[in-house]
């Protein structure tokens, strides 16, 4: 549109729209509504494009500048209100009667096709139903659940609920644990239908109840993930802020009330159906509640509601576009004007809120693009991965620096656009320098020869004579247990000895009694091994030290007189001729790692001091099956495995390191210590390494 004269016909505005009053902002100022009932849309407009439109019929642009001078109006902001009416076809014809203006629009507005499937990927809707009649002969039903009286429950039944499952907390968690399986998440996945049926539901009778249209219910696809939504645009009409808190709060609203419902009757309930369906709806509507819709930095309820307790419609652009201005005060300093007027009080907390949504964004939408990338096949996903990133984080990032581009003039005047050119340069020169030269590995120290011994049977603690790190010498006693099982039958098998000894001293010298004497021999034998052998486990009951060293992992819980299972640790004596230190180097750090370089060992456990040593062997083929299970994730370790009937493997590739150390210091060391080794290796960039990660996920992803 070429620029507007004061002389010019302004179009015909449509007859059917109509101009509602809208609620009053956050900054003290009247708000109307323009709404387009074909359409069925509203636009929100403020007090000065209310005058304009209120002359609109009968003047020309110029008179209508002339007569609202007094209210800072020009011919920009008519041109501007000229143009947004165009854009969204409320007007009958453009003005001068160039009528082929339409028709380029709607040319313009036709998207090329590669386009529309990129945006029907990322996002596309499909409304499932209209339930308006159902709605308006339904909501007489829903009148009680909007009572004090109902709240007033709901809040005693969750309060009774959560305190009696925080008695039986264990078993609840338990529960939940044991409901990770194929056929649990299959209940879950049917729980959270009707979980969101339900919330979607408590949206679509609040807005009914106050007299606002639902043009539909349906499916929101986000990245190929579906989600329920119901479309309750006809609340902006309402100016009561009460009323749209409500039908944006009702949603959670419900799912709070049926968790509530649901924790309560898991505790009553027997173990069968109903109280694992209610387990299921408990789990899935708090979870769902907490976690989801009352997040506020995503466009779900809690963003909505927020918007509307705090008086600020489009919430996300208008602190967008704060947070944008922000952050350019901060690194150039180009003191331009607010975006909007808004109260000073207000500000900062929303330039906040603003980055925060960035910062959350930016890792959703990474932990989104590498779930797509897994969930599709190779290299599909890799591409559908790559075209989220670049959407949803690439799109918005290059659209800021475009912006700092067109104020390239103004941003090189500015003193503050020199600190931070000098700080970007700085980050530039630490990401391309290669100063990194420490490489950081999972390890343990241990001692250098350890031997753990264990309950040779079912026995009891006669004795301990021996406590956590003392010195033994070898063959010291350290425990004595007792089995009176093996007591018993050492008797009898002691008896049976004699009784047959005593019946071959009778014997004649006859054939009969010589066939018996064979016999009797037998069982005299028989009888000596197995009393040689219980002889040999009750000698093992005196538990003795193997080697001299110090005791370790002798627990607390050993005393005399307890009980203990077979094979069960009684404790560990460590050799007194020094510590090892074992790590494990990544694929991605083994080039830069060589033997003979300086290393240290940094224990998890504060009280304990670094140990020095230097790198003395480097495994040249990874671990198959991690043999230290301090290290694996399973246990509580940094090396992620998965677990095996019988071993730990590594989900990428970790080579075995040892470390030669002398400390004399570790020659009583009694127990084995977690920690890091941080070892000298060749001095790396920051961009280099990146580079080379990404190298190796692409090779993977592509010819692999």
């Amino acid at each position: 549109m070429n620029q507007l004269e004061p002389d010019a016909v302004l179009p015909a505005l449509r007859s059917e729209l109509r101009l509602m009053p809208g609620i009053r902002e956050v900054n003290g100022l009247k708000t109307w509504l323009i709404f387009d009932p074909v359409r069925h849309q509203y636009y929100q407009i403020d007090n000065k494009t209310r005058l304009i439109l209120s002359y609109w019929s009968r003047s020309k642009p110029g008179e209508i500048a002339d007569r609202l001078m007094a209210h800072d109006v020009t011919l920009e902001d008519i041109e501007s209100l000229v143009r947004f009416l165009w854009l969204n076809s409320l007007t009958i014809s453009p003005p001068a009667g160039d009528n082929s203006f339409f028709s380029n629009h709607n040319e313009n507005k036709k998207k090329h096709w590669s386009f529309r499937i990129l945006h029907g990927y990322l996002f596309f809707i499909l409304p499932l139903f209209r339930p308006r009649t159902f709605l308006k002969k339904t909501e007489p039903l829903t009148r009680i659940f909007f009572t004090r009286l109902w709240i007033c429950t709901i809040v005693i039944i969750a309060i009774a609920g959560l305190y009696l499952v925080s008695r039986q907390w264990d078993l609840f968690v338990h529960t939940f644990m044991h409901f990770f399986t194929l056929q649990g998440l299959l209940y879950y996945a049917i729980a959270l239908v009707f979980v969101k049926v339900a919330h979607e539901s408590g949206h679509a009778y609040a807005a009914t109840r106050y007299g606002c249209r639902v043009k539909s219910i349906g499916m929101a696809f986000i990245v190929m993930f579906p989600v329920l939504y119901t479309d309750t645009s006809d609340s902006w009409k309402l100016t009561s802020k009460k009323q749209r808190l409500i039908i944006g709060a009702a949603g959670v609203a419900v799912e709070l009330s049926l968790a509530a419902i649901a924790t309560l009757i898991w505790v009553f309930a027997a173990d069968g159906p109903l109280r694992s369906a209610a387990f299921f709806i408990a789990t899935t509507s708090w979870i769902l509640s907490i976690f989801i819709n009352m997040n506020p930095l995503m466009r779900f309820d809690a963003y909505y509601f927020v918007s509307d307790a705090i008086g600020i419609q489009n919430l996300q652009s208008r602190c967008f576009a704060l947070g944008r201005w922000r952050l350019r005060e901060i690194l150039f300093g180009l003191k331009e004007p607010f975006p909007e007027a808004m109260p000073k009080k207000y500000i900062n907390g929303l330039c906040l809120f603003s980055w925060a949504t960035w910062i959350y964004r930016f890792f959703l939408f990474l932990g989104i693009a590498v779930l797509v990338h897994q969930l599709f096949f190779r290299p599909f996903g890799t591409i559908l991965a790559v075209i989220e990133i670049l959407f949803f984080i690439g799109l918005p990032i290059m659209n800021e620096i475009k912006q700092w581009y067109e104020r390239r003039w103004m941003i090189v005047t500015k003193p503050n656009s020199w600190i931070t050119l000098t700080a970007v340069c700085c980050l530039i020169l630490a990401f391309f320098f290669p100063w990194q030269s420490n490489i950081r590995m999972p390890a343990v120290l241990d001692t250098a020869e350890k031997l753990d011994l264990y309950a040779p049977v079912h026995a009891k603690i006669q004795n301990i004579l021996v406590s956590q790190g003392d010195e033994v010498a070898e063959n010291q006693i350290l425990m004595q247990l007792e089995s009176d099982e093996l007591t018993n039958q050492s008797l009898l098998a002691k008896r049976e000895i004699d009784l047959r000894q005593a019946l071959l001293n009778r014997i004649a010298a006859d054939d009969i009694d010589l066939e018996q004497r064979t016999v009797l021999q037998s069982e005299l034998k028989s009888f000596q091994e197995e009393l040689t052998g219980l002889e040999t486990q009750i000698n093992l009951l005196t538990v003795k030290a193997p080697f001299a060293g110090t005791i370790g992992d002798l627990s607390s819980n050993m005393h005399v007189d307890r009980w203990i299972g077979k094979d069960m640790l009684l404790l560990t004596v460590n050799s007194q001729q020094g510590a090892k230190v074992r790590g494990f180097v990544d694929r991605s750090n083994l080039a830069r790692l060589k033997q003979g370089s300086d290393a240290v060992f940094i224990p998890d456990m504060p009280e304990m001091k670094k140990v020095s040593g230097i790198v003395k062997a480097i495994d040249s083929a990874n671990v198959e099956h991690l043999n230290v299970n301090a290290l694996a994730s399973h246990y509580g370790g940094p090396i992620a495995v998965g677990v095996t009937e019988d071993s730990l493997q590594p989900f990428k590739a970790w080579y075995h390191v040892n470390i030669d150390t002398t400390d004399a210091s570790l020659k009583h060391i009694s127990q084995q210590s977690r920690g890091i080794i941080l070892a000298k290796g060749s001095p790396e960039s920051i961009a280099v390494r990146l580079w080379r990660r990404i190298f190796h996920v692409l090779l993977r992803e592509i010819f692999i």
